[in-house]
């Protein structure tokens, strides 16, 4: 079995994936908590955390950054990126 590099996997950056699970913790809500105040299912929000998916609406962007304290550039590096780029 082959030994992956930490965080090097087939999802994305380490950063985001732990950016938006430590701000979730630290906020002091759980994933089942948050996500029924953001309405998504806690699988949705895991998948978030993993890097797996984005939030499909801006609006779901907007709430994480609310609730979380925490601006979404930040949260989600990936989806800002490209802008940033210009």
């Amino acid at each position: 079995m082959a030994i992956r590099e930490h965080g090097a996997d087939k999802r994305g950056p380490l950063t985001m994936r732990e950016n938006l699970r430590r701000a979730r913790q630290k906020a002091g809500y759980s994933q089942a908590r948050l996500a029924v105040k953001i309405g998504v299912t806690q699988q949705a929000l895991s998948k978030h955390e993993l890097s797996i998916t984005r939030p499909y609406h801006f609006s779901t962007i907007r709430l994480y950054e609310e609730l979380l304290g925490v601006p979404a550039k930040d949260l989600f590096p990936d989806i800002f990126e490209y802008k940033d780029s210009l």
